[in-house]
């Protein structure tokens, strides 16, 4: 529902910013001698705000664009890791026997019968924190490492992304830590010129969400199939 609430917004954008584009361009040719800013429906009080042409304007509105599907792939990133932290731990909650490697050994469901604070994430004798943490943070390749120790072998889906979800993970860090610049320039303090955004195409948004649909599909068939 996540995945689905990020396509819906995303597209309600992307058709309005590609019109837009041609309106103004269109607009501009049609207008030559008209000024820029009241071609826009704005109020009087904060035209001076806009750009003064349409070079300037579509500048800064191209950066928008960008900056909109940086915080898309951020969004996406949030929802994708939501849904993973939730179902591995779904996962060895219903079979606790994983962590031990042997899943079918122990049933979750008589131990929350057993005791209604099983399973409750809140609560301070929950047993997982480490077990889910080390499926659901830091570098993929590791993550992938424990999901195969814990749920035996990953869904080849997910093994053959680990480069594209590792590129996703570090992409969201420096939007969310670095104002989508590069982690590594921003470290050093007396560096103090702004350095440039990072940049994300249409096409390539769009095979993130592929990416993360497909392994997500496939996680969640695996662990709902075979331990939840």
């Amino acid at each position: 529902k996540h995945f689905s609430e990020l396509n819906r917004i995303y597209w309600a954008h992307t058709p309005a910013s590609t019109t837009i584009i041609k309106h103004m361009k269109q607009q501009t040719v049609d207008n030559p001698s008209k000024e820029f800013c009241k071609l826009f429906v704005v109020k009087d009080k904060d035209e001076c705000r806009l750009a003064k042409d349409y070079n300037e304007w579509i500048a800064n509105y191209k950066e928008f664009d960008n900056y909109t599907r940086l915080n898309m792939l951020m969004l996406l990133s949030s929802a994708f890791e939501t849904f993973l932290r939730t179902v591995v731990s779904l996962a060895i909650e219903s079979k606790p026997g994983a962590v031990l490697g042997c899943p079918d050994s122990i049933d979750g469901v008589f131990l929350l019968k057993k005791d209604a604070n099983y399973g409750m994430i809140n609560h301070k004798n929950y047993l997982f924190f480490d077990v889910i943490d080390k499926v659901c943070r830091g570098e993929w390749q590791n993550r992938v490492d424990a999901y195969e120790k814990y749920f035996g072998i990953a869904p080849p889906n997910l093994k053959n992304n680990i480069q594209k979800l590792d590129e996703l993970r570090k992409t969201r860090n420096e939007i969310g830590h670095y104002f989508g610049r590069n982690k590594n320039q921003y470290e050093t303090p007396i560096l103090i010129a702004p350095k440039d955004v990072h940049r994300i195409s249409h096409d390539n948004l769009i095979k993130y969400f592929n990416t993360v649909y497909t392994v997500v599909k496939s996680i969640d068939k695996h662990l709902h199939e075979e331990y939840i």
